[in-house]
């Protein structure tokens, strides 16, 4: 290992003294800006041949829980879209002679309770969003590099801040009950996303 680390960083050296020698250029240069662009070009290469083997172990894992919350965040998102569209068409439109009903709620369903129109915003936003981030980490467990995993991290990371902000409306509703199936449903797996996304996490970045 140290015999190979020693020839990987004598390497850029050795290529830069026969250009010099071929040019007819002194050699005392080689040791300028010549060879650090030559070491600076090797670094990310190092990382990401490091980076490889050692998260190798992880990727299975990271697979099958990309796989696994992309279904559960995409039907978090139709859910959350049909819930929308019921209470656009079903929902009331207050006259100039009414007045607004005790416990009136600014976003109105005509299912659940109090707390459901604040949680199916964020669990819409945050299925949309967590779909977006696992096509992100398709491309990462595609090429499993340095390169593509600062992309698939923050974007998950993302998804992962939206889902918590979700369960939190998602805990009160289930406080205050009075919901139907499906938004049990949302509640459900919005719980389990929480907790999967953030082993996602863990598993690519190698926590």
């Amino acid at each position: 290992m140290g015999q190979e680390k020693n020839n990987s960083l004598l390497l850029p050296l050795c290529i830069c003294i026969t250009e010099r020698v071929a040019y007819h250029i002194p050699i005392s240069t080689c040791f300028s800006s010549s060879l650090i662009l030559h070491l600076l070009s090797y670094i990310p290469h190092k990382l990401s041949v490091g980076y490889s083997k050692a998260m190798v172990n992880t990727k299975p894992l990271a697979s099958g829980l990309l796989f696994l919350n992309l279904s559960m965040y995409f039907i978090v998102a139709a859910i959350g879209g049909w819930a929308i569209n019921i209470a656009i068409d079903r929902g009331f439109i207050i006259g100039p002679e009414l007045q607004l009903p005790a416990y009136f709620s600014p976003i109105f369903f005509p299912m659940g309770n109090a707390a459901t129109g604040f949680f199916v915003v964020f669990a819409l936003i945050a299925g949309v969003v967590g779909a977006a981030s696992a096509i992100t980490g398709f491309n990462h467990i595609r090429y499993w590099n340095y390169y593509s995993l600062p992309s698939a991290s923050s974007s998950a990371i993302v998804a992962w801040t939206l889902t918590l902000l979700a369960m939190g409306f998602a805990c009160k509703e289930i406080d205050l009950e009075i919901r139907n199936a499906c938004l049990k449903t949302m509640e459900a797996f919005l719980i389990i996303l929480s907790a999967t996304q953030f082993v996602y996490i863990a598993a690519i970045r190698g926590i």
